[in-house]
Parts: structure tokens; sequence; C-alpha cells
């Protein structure tokens, strides 16, 4: 089974280092609002795609609140390996 929050922190991990701590985090914030955006889509919708992404997108979405929602002046994502995630 594919983990998606692991994936999601590499993804982080990468732009953080490649691009800054402030690119990763409007990557975060931006994602996080469009994975948001597809899955009400396809609730309200009721598209059968919705279902076979709804835990994929749900755990992305974990990841991306979760850096969101720590201090700028903290590491965020050093969480990442206390999570069940790493």
């Amino acid at each position: 089974m594919i983990d998606h929050q692991a994936l999601e922190y590499d993804r982080l991990h990468y732009i953080a280092r490649h691009d800054g701590e402030a690119a990763m985090r409007a990557f975060a914030r931006r994602t996080y609002a469009q994975y948001r955006t597809v899955r009400r889509q396809a609730l309200r919708e009721h598209y059968g795609y919705g279902e076979v992404y709804r835990r994929p997108l749900i755990e992305s979405c974990l990841v991306f609140r979760r850096v969101l929602r720590a201090a700028p002046d903290t590491k965020a994502m050093d969480g990442a390996q206390d999570s069940p995630a790493h």
C-alpha cells in the first residue's frame, strides 16, 4: 500500500530544500485548497472516482494542514518523523 503521507512529506522536503521554506508553505497552502475543493466537488456531484481517491486526498490534506499550522519559526517538517507515516 502506498504511504501518501510519506510521499507528501518527501515532496515538501524537496521543495523546502530546493526553493526554501516560504515556497514550501505556499505550495502546501495552494495544494491543500485544491485537494479540498476536488474532494468537495466529488462528494457533491457523486463522482465515482471520489471514493477511489478519498483516502489519499485526506491523508495528503492532513500533512498539509499539519505543516501549515506549525509556527513558521519552528521546524514544521521535523514532526514528519514522529508521524505514523514515517
